[in-house]
């Protein structure tokens, strides 16, 4: 990670630690000198997503939030062609909702899903 930091631009930089993280050591102090890299690393596993045989990280895609089956309403995919990931609605997302996908492979039975992800109606307390 220490390698790739230097060679974003500013902007893609500021991005990807403009990202919520968590798992960072608790004694890292700010002054290590591989507190960025640490940084970096933390943020890619919050938030890396993975595409072709890696990991990426999509700093717009990493702002939508987990949503339970009944409630997501967009998936993405990895674009092998055009190497990009694209985010699709399912169903209409009217202006100021919020984007909600699933952390998980939708494609996978819905008994592996429910072992990768527990979801809780709070409705109805019941798993989705």
């Amino acid at each position: 990670m220490g390698k790739l930091l230097p060679t974003l631009s500013e902007g893609k930089r500021a991005a990807l630690f403009n990202l919520s993280y968590v798992m960072l050591p608790p004694n890292l102090s700010k002054d290590a000198p591989d507190y960025a890299a640490q940084v970096a690393l933390a943020i890619t596993q919050t938030n890396g997503i993975a595409v072709d045989g890696s990991v990426g990280v999509f700093p717009n895609v990493s702002r939508l939030n987990h949503g339970c089956s009944s409630a997501f309403n967009a998936v993405y995919s990895w674009r092998e062609k055009e190497r990009k990931l694209v985010v699709y609605a399912i169903r209409p997302i009217k202006e100021g909702q919020e984007i909600l996908t699933a952390y998980f492979d939708t494609r996978r039975p819905r008994q592996e899903r429910r072992l990768v992800q527990k979801c809780v109606s709070p409705s109805m307390g019941q798993d989705r």
